[in-house]
């Protein structure tokens, strides 16, 4: 019954983010290229394959977890947890980008299979800063609560600039 829970959430997931697809790909040039190419079936295949994609990364994200918790206690418990979580989802985007950006430019196939992957590494990484944000903030309260704030300026900054660029591209391509 649990497993239906995270299905129906991932997908309401998938759903949202297929939404904001939707919205983004109408205003920056870099989904015109696709514009017309990709037929709705293949967006209900890519959603789950989303969606699946995104199970297993969650998969492997809980049992490295339990391999954690299984081998220490104590205060050590979440600063190892942190590190493994880390050692996951740092790699996994840098190289679902890596691939992501690679395969872009091959066509409508490539960048059909490739997004689900990139999609779910992004919720993988955004899961690590939520655990790293409440682990710096329980354990230096006040700084902590500042430290994590200035991590959300910094990365909504990076996405102000990346969509700003990408808006650019488009009105000059226009």
């Amino acid at each position: 019954m649990e497993d239906l829970g995270i299905l129906i959430g991932w997908s309401f997931l998938a759903l949202i983010i297929f939404v904001i697809w939707e919205f983004i790909s109408r205003r920056v040039s870099f989904f015109k290229v696709y514009e017309g190419k990709i037929s709705p079936l293949t967006i209900v295949f890519t959603i789950i394959l989303t969606i699946a994609a995104t199970m297993l990364m969650s998969a492997v994200w809980r049992d490295l977890g339990k391999l954690i918790e299984t081998q220490q206690f104590g205060p050590l418990l979440n600063a190892n947890l942190i590190f493994i979580h880390g050692a996951y989802a740092i790699p996994l985007l840098i190289i679902a980008s890596i691939v992501f950006n690679r395969f872009k430019q091959k066509g409508t196939l490539s960048f059909v299979l490739v997004l689900p992957y990139f999609i779910g590494s992004l919720i993988i990484m955004i899961r690590f800063l939520f655990e790293a944000g409440r682990y710096v903030i329980s354990l230096y309260d006040r700084l902590g609560v500042y430290l994590v704030i200035i991590i959300v300026i910094f990365s909504v900054s990076g996405l102000l600039w990346f969509f700003q660029r990408e808006w650019e591209k488009f009105k000059i391509d226009k």
